[in-house]
């Protein structure tokens, strides 16, 4: 019988004082989806009860009282007592009211927001302040309450950044002053509320 063989390993020699050892290696993680590629996905699950899954799109008014859609609810704080709590508006008499008053100043506006568009001034219920008054919570983009600003006359609260992402997802032309583009938005909530209202914008 002849004997066992041995195996021979391969023995690593220990490290030169003062020369770095390799470090261990890390497992690869997984890569998240990158921010613009989630973004870039067309629908969205509807922020609100009056929202579409289209980005910035709302339901027509036809649409929101055959679902029973009478109140548009939004939250709000104020910048002074940092109080925090939700405004209601009535659908069908806010609108009626914004919309006469479009139609009749329509010659006065010049393709801009007046100053009480541009910079709302809503007194808080708590402190009674009202300069600047209370603004609407906005945590995310996809997520900005467009119905009840529009209600509540607050579009002028959003940022650049926010009144573009609107013109992006509707197509409206995005270049312009501010007041320019809050004017623009102004008009096409309302074109989507009331397809068949007349604006120029």
């Amino acid at each position: 019988m002849s004997p066992p063989q041995l195996e021979l390993l391969a023995v690593q020699p220990p490290p030169r004082v003062g020369q770095p050892t390799a470090p261990p290696s890390q497992p690869r993680q997984l890569r998240r989806p990158r921010r613009h590629m989630m973004d870039n996905n067309p629908t969205i699950p509807p922020p609100y009860p009056w929202a579409t899954d289209r980005r910035a799109k709302i339901l027509t008014l036809e649409q929101l009282k055959n679902s029973g859609l009478t109140t548009i609810t939004g939250e709000v704080e104020c910048s002074n007592c940092q109080r925090q709590y939700d405004i209601s508006y009535d659908l069908e008499t806010k609108f009626t009211e914004l919309i006469n008053y479009m139609l009749n100043n329509a010659g006065g506006f010049n393709d801009r927001a007046p100053e009480e568009w541009h910079h709302p001034k809503i007194r808080c219920r708590y402190c009674g302040n009202r300069n600047p008054g209370v603004k609407p919570i906005i945590e995310h983009k996809r997520t900005i309450n467009w119905l009840f600003l529009l209600l509540g006359q607050m579009i002028g609260h959003c940022k650049l950044s926010e009144l573009k992402y609107y013109c992006k997802h509707v197509g409206v032309h995005r270049t312009g002053a501010k007041n320019r583009l809050i004017y623009s938005i102004y008009c096409s909530l309302c074109r989507q509320l009331r397809p068949d209202v007349h604006l120029n914008a």
